[in-house]
């Protein structure tokens, strides 16, 4: 592992806390304080991620001819000052504006990081590399909504805004330090090929799934907790996620680069279905941190396996587009889940949420196996 994957490695984790601080409390945020309802607050959450989609497609684009530091430095100087702009947003319309342009700075920087990273590692330790790499994410992704949740409590949401700030700032130093990359001269493909990697596709729609059924529980996790009464035991929820992630991600890294992504991301998806059933059906703290569990072993290996499947089926050359084309997939699925899951809402209760969302993460499997089939046959 070189200085630049472990620099990569924290600005990865650093650009993760901010999104995750957001995210966890940026719904009740224009609930509570902008009384907007549950629909709009799922739409400014999830606006983060369709903005994220853009970001992704200019760099996808931009690593075929240019260095992937610059770009990473123009995403984090983007990143930095749209962090700076909550406080002032006080109408719903504003807050969706900033959100969806903090989202943008978001994909172009953490695009142009997962490049740069991946090409530090060599193609037979990819899929171990990926997964200590992402570990960043993981760790934020409990971190980032339990120090959320702490402010939310105290309805601090000032803090909240200055802490993803300060944050940010310090993710742009620290790409400030990685390496310069030669210049790229671009090569002339189809439109298509400039901003979609076909080979990542069947795994990008896994991904599109998962992200989308995982959304809601990012999204509507706490308001759930507090329909149930349980809200001092979901403040632990992304804790139990993330730890269970943490003991599980190396193995399942190595395990991809030894047996292939088949025989992993299909029991990865039953894993995080049943994680997604029993959270609907939760009864007791017990099985809430059980579901959570669960969600870590399923969900939080499958975005790494993902990744790390797609950069493993291009050429070097091509890891900058494929990187970008699974997180796209991943960000429409993101994006738009928050929405659909507060329009949902209303009709379904929580319970029944998390209970659909079980049968749709159950059915990526098939649409897995199926399109893989399809493209080692031509």
């Amino acid at each position: 592992m070189t200085r630049d994957f472990y620099l990569g490695v924290g600005v990865n984790f650093l650009l993760y806390f901010v999104f995750y601080i957001l995210i966890a409390t940026i719904a009740p945020y224009t609930s509570y304080v902008l009384k907007t309802s549950t629909a709009i607050s799922g739409l400014a959450s999830g606006i983060f991620v369709i903005g994220i989609l853009f970001g992704r497609l200019f760099a996808g684009r931009r690593t075929l001819r240019t260095s992937a530091k610059k770009i990473l430095i123009f995403g984090g100087i983007l990143y930095f000052i749209f962090s700076t702009l909550y406080v002032p947003a006080k109408e719903p319309f504003y807050l969706i504006l900033v959100r969806f342009f903090h989202g943008l700075s978001f994909g172009i920087a953490h695009n142009a990081c997962g490049t740069i990273v991946a090409k530090t590692l060599p193609p037979r330790r990819r899929g171990e590399g990926i997964a200590y790499y992402s570990m960043g994410q993981i760790v934020s992704a409990a971190l980032g909504p339990f120090v959320g949740m702490m402010f939310l409590k105290e309805r601090n949401f000032e803090m909240i805004f200055l802490s993803a700030t300060i944050v940010s700032l310090f993710s742009l130093f620290l790409s400030l330090k990685i390496s310069d990359e030669e210049e790229k001269r671009e090569v002339l493909e189809t439109p298509l090929k400039r901003y979609i990697e076909s080979n990542t596709v069947p795994v990008s729609l896994v991904i599109l799934i998962a992200g989308l059924s995982y959304s809601s529980v990012l999204t509507f996790v706490s308001m759930y907790g507090v329909s149930l009464r349980l809200e001092e035991i979901t403040g632990y929820f992304f804790l139990i996620y993330a730890l269970f992630v943490i003991l599980t991600r190396p193995i399942s890294g190595r395990l991809l680069d030894r047996v292939g992504a088949g025989r992993v991301i299909h029991p990865c998806l039953l894993i995080f279905s049943s994680g997604m059933l029993l959270l609907g059906n939760t009864i007791s703290p017990f099985f809430l941190l059980l579901s959570a569990a669960l969600l870590g072993l399923g969900y939080g290996n499958l975005l790494s396996l993902g990744q790390a499947e797609a950069v493993k089926s291009v050429p070097d050359e091509r890891i900058g587009l494929a990187t970008s084309t699974y997180f796209i997939f991943l960000d429409v699925g993101a994006g738009f889940g928050p929405y659909i899951a507060g329009m949902l809402v209303p009709f379904l209760g929580y319970p029944g949420l998390y209970t659909l969302m079980a049968f749709l993460t159950l059915s990526a499997s098939p649409v897995y196996y199926f399109l893989k089939r399809q493209i080692l046959r031509e």
